[in-house]
């Protein structure tokens, strides 16, 4: 018995070239199922180091100050995704500089305000002097960030980055 008849069917039933475009059909879809299917978290996690960063919150209400607690994990605003955990919080009395009539320049006191300046930590994937926190959130120095807290809101001005 041969496997191929006169008018080119295996077994007399089947075409070779149905087969030959059911296998570069197969041949797509595995391509496309490991492209997509492909779990790199642990290979980003091998790379993931932990990092500080302090962010500067100006003007901001005594409720505010009290809502931020050491040891917080603060998220971003939009997709809630968390951005670090408070390691320190230093709050100093709110300045504004002014103009005096004299062209004189002064920092004015805010009544009731306050500048916080708080230290976060948080893994963070290092690529190229770049930093990503969640692998989508780039850090730089003087970018605003606004945080949610588990009672407040609020945005502030990263500071500095130590990797």
């Amino acid at each position: 018995m041969k496997i191929l008849d006169e008018n080119g069917r295996i077994g007399g039933k089947i075409s070779i070239i149905d087969v030959i475009v059911i296998l570069i059909c197969l041949l797509v879809v595995f391509s496309v199922f490991v492209k997509f299917n492909n779990d790199d978290t642990q290979a980003a996690s091998k790379d993931a180091k932990t990092i500080t960063y302090t962010v500067k919150i100006k003007s901001i209400r005594q409720g505010t100050v009290d809502a931020i607690k050491k040891g917080d994990v603060l998220r971003e605003n939009i997709d809630k995704n968390p951005m670090g955990e408070v390691e320190a919080i230093q709050v100093e009395p709110a300045t504004l500089k002014m103009n005096l009539n004299n062209g004189t320049w002064i920092d004015a006191p805010l009544e009731d305000r306050y500048d916080v300046i708080l230290t976060m930590k948080k893994k963070a994937d290092l690529n190229d002097g770049h930093v990503y926190i969640n692998r989508i959130y780039e850090l730089n120095v003087n970018s605003t960030i606004t945080l949610l807290s588990k009672y407040a809101q609020f945005t502030g001005t990263i500071t500095g980055i130590n990797t």
